[in-house]
């Protein structure tokens, strides 16, 4: 396996793990910044990215509770909360970590 293989193997790995990234790459023996720079060359390029994918519409009650599992375990959790107000929150993380 080459090394760009088995470092994407590594981020596939460590997203599945429930392991913190700077746990995993203690364990692993990898760097923290190599990590990253593996992880970002394994994401899809945005204008490479299938049709269809992306943010879907949702249709909530005017009140509703939402979970959101994102990869490496991670669990966000609201709950009667005005779906116009989940909307705009959701826009904003998805504004902030567009590029982790």
């Amino acid at each position: 396996m080459d090394k760009a293989n088995r470092m994407i193997s590594l981020v596939d790995r460590q997203a599945t793990s429930g392991k913190s990234i700077k746990d995993f790459c203690a364990d692993e023996g990898i760097s923290y910044a190599t990590f990253h720079y593996w992880r970002r060359k394994s994401r899809p390029r945005p204008d490479s990215a299938p049709v269809g994918e992306g943010f879907v519409s949702l249709r909530c009650p005017l009140s509703a509770a939402l979970e959101v599992s994102l990869p490496g375990g991670l669990r966000l959790s609201f709950a009667d909360t005005n779906p116009e107000h989940l909307v705009e929150l959701l826009e904003r993380l998805d504004r902030r970590y567009a590029g982790f």
